[in-house]
């Protein structure tokens, strides 16, 4: 128990320390901070309205144009970054490789910061929706506009053949561009001018791939369902549940969904998010690692060679130099083949095992920073939208470029900034550890860590942090994240505003026959109709859909579907009829009537509830029949 408390009170100390850094360097930094989100963030707005007015005439130009947005934002996501490492002391931690005595002298530039981070930046960007988010966007700008949102379809490579092999090639070409340009770049007297070709290139190559490039890998995938392989995989879950006496599919089926919707979501967005986005931090401050190129290329070792790993090292390293023929050629092509493991997948490995090593108390207050920082920028959004009520689609076009500011600028901005000082604090503990002599940059007051080594695993702390953080995050994502519904009340003879339209609802009844153009319709169950009128003003209506709540039971009109539809200036007035089991009439049935978009656009919209007052009794003595009523009249 005591050493459960320690590793609490531990926990505290360290979300203090991050706290206390991250606001030490956004009061001292804010203005230049604040510039360069700004910037990022209005070149990826102008790219997604750029796109928008490029889909019917250069759909394939979206590509381009969203690529080179992306680029801008991530250029100034790496300002931000290392503009704060540097307010916090980070890069002289960096300076000296402890791991083979050898002096960092890595390439630092923007130009290869933007290289090394372009590839799981985007895929961090795709994986969590970000890059789904600018293609709806376009769409959505392009439907508001034209009414026909066709960006994914028009880059759909298994819509004709033209595409498919257009697709291929702009994958096949841009893989073979960026291992050509890595020569070409070493060889010009204008490196950063190629450096930044290749990075555009290879970010819309990545962006291709992710609006309609997949859709290669899916009718794969389609294609291996309907071969004989998960035909044989079918047999073997029927044969494994005869001999388990288990409904297996029914059980498998049980894991799965747990899985996909209570497990993944905690560990996908509450865990592995915030640490795959500490260990991207890691590629762009650098985390003192060799490159496997490093480790058979180097000359002779600095150190001497007293065990068995540095005996083999010294021993791959003379190797290397006495190569001659077929290995020298092998050796060549490892460089090439293997340069993006070296750039990327390596120093993302070692961060990971530096954050991994930072020990229970760090990890659990990092993650609990970075959920409460998501859950401030999620419920910002949903009480913005709570106080500025349901409006058309038209009101939420207008204003989203100032919700976006608030959310992607500055919420966004202090996330970076947590970032700069989490992977300082990691840096600070793993400096702590491996040299006693050392003194870490990002450190408590009251000195270094406990005697007990911070990855040492001990069951009982590691289960006192990992509830409290499992408490934080599960709490955090048991909150809402969208608005819902802006619910309007009334009652029956009541006019009320509904966006620009003005709806009344009166004379609800009962009734066994409905007679519509003299044509009578009979039920076994039992007629709910209602009167409903629309005023329209505007020279564009919407269209209003009608339903028929009680309890759980939603019912469609039997008729219509949508409310009746009013020229400017007057009042259209229908029945509305729905054929509902007699025991859904009851006091909470009531009409819901909802704005639907013609371009099928969502927005954040009103919605009328009207009470229809019906009750039990009315079901003894319903009319025997009801004529319907369609009608216009002037306001």
């Amino acid at each position: 128990m005591a050493a459960a408390l320690r590793d609490l009170t531990q926990l505290g100390a360290e979300f203090a320390l991050l706290a206390k850094q991250s606001g030490r360097v956004l009061r001292q930094l804010w203005a230049a901070i604040l510039g360069l989100m700004l910037l990022g963030w209005s070149a990826q707005q102008l790219s997604v309205m750029l796109s928008a007015e490029l889909i019917s005439t250069a759909p394939w130009l979206v590509i381009a144009v969203l690529a080179a947005g992306v680029v801008a934002q991530l250029a100034c996501v790496l300002a931000v970054l290392r503009l704060a490492g540097v307010r916090l002391g980070l890069p002289s931690m960096l300076t000296w490789s402890s791991e083979a005595g050898l002096q960092d002298q890595r390439d630092t530039s923007l130009v290869n910061l933007l290289t090394i981070t372009l590839l799981p930046f985007l895929g961090m960007y795709a994986a969590f929706g970000y890059v789904q988010t600018y293609a709806a966007e376009v769409s959505i700008l392009d439907a508001y506009r034209d009414g026909n949102p066709d960006l994914i379809s028009a880059l759909n490579p298994n819509t004709n053949t033209a595409t498919l092999y257009l697709m291929s090639a702009i994958i096949i070409g841009g893989f073979a561009f960026k291992r050509l340009s890595d020569l070409w770049e070493r060889h010009t007297h204008f490196p950063r001018v190629v450096g930044m070709i290749k990075i555009y290139v290879e970010a819309a190559v990545l962006i291709a791939v992710l609006l309609g490039g997949f859709r290669i890998f899916s009718d794969l995938k389609m294609w291996l369902m309907g071969t004989n392989l998960y035909a044989w995989r079918d047999h073997a879950v029927q044969w494994a549940a005869g001999l388990l006496h288990l409904d297996l599919p029914v059980v498998l089926v049980t894991i799965w969904n747990f899985l996909v919707s209570v497990a993944w979501p905690f560990v996908a967005v509450g865990i592995a998010r915030p640490l795959l986005w500490l260990v991207m931090a890691g590629l762009v401050f650098g985390s003192k690692v060799l490159s496997l190129a490093d480790l058979w290329q180097l000359g002779a070792p600095q150190i001497e060679a007293n065990n068995r790993r540095q005996r083999a090292l010294a021993k791959l390293r003379a190797d290397t130099a006495a190569a001659r023929g077929v290995r020298q050629i092998a050796l060549k092509t490892q460089t090439v083949v293997l340069q993006d493991f070296d750039d990327t997948v390596l120093p993302a490995l070692h961060s990971l095992r530096l954050i991994a090593r930072s020990g229970w108390p760090f990890i659990g207050a990092y993650l609990i920073a970075f959920t409460l920082l998501d859950l401030a920028g999620n419920q910002l959004d949903v009480w913005t939208d709570r106080l500025l009520g349901g409006h058309s689609i038209d009101f939420w076009i207008q204003i989203s470029p100032a919700l976006g500011f608030v959310n992607q600028v500055v919420v966004m901005g202090i996330t970076w900034v947590l970032l700069s000082a989490a992977y300082t604090r990691v840096l600070s503990i793993s400096t702590d550890q491996d040299d006693p002599a050392a003194t870490p940059v990002l450190a408590h007051q009251t000195g270094r860590l406990s005697p007990v080594r911070a990855n040492r695993f001990t069951l009982v702390p590691a289960l006192a942090i990992a509830v409290v953080v499992a408490l934080v995050v599960g709490g955090a994502r048991s909150l809402p994240t969208t608005a819902g519904e802006d619910v309007k009340s009334a009652g029956i003879m009541a006019a009320t505003w509904i966006h620009e339209q003005r709806v009344v609802v009166d004379n609800p009844r009962l009734a066994k026959s409905v007679v519509e153009l003299w044509k009578p319709e009979t039920t076994d169950l039992i007629f709910v109709v209602a009167t409903v009128g629309v005023y329209s003003p505007g020279p564009h209506p919407e269209t209003l859909s009608v339903e028929l709540v009680s309890g759980k039971r939603t019912y469609l009109p039997w008729n219509r579907s949508n409310a009746p539809a009013a020229r400017p200036g007057f009042m259209a007035i229908e029945d509305r009829v729905f054929e509902v089991d007699p025991a859904d009439i009851t006091a909470d049935a009531r009409l819901k009537i909802t704005p639907v978009d013609r371009r099928g656009l969502i927005a954040y919209h009103q919605t009328l509830e009207v009470g229809l007052n019906l009750t039990p009794k009315q079901l003894a003595s319903p009319l025997p029949k009801t004529d319907l009523v369609y009608g216009e009249v002037a306001k």
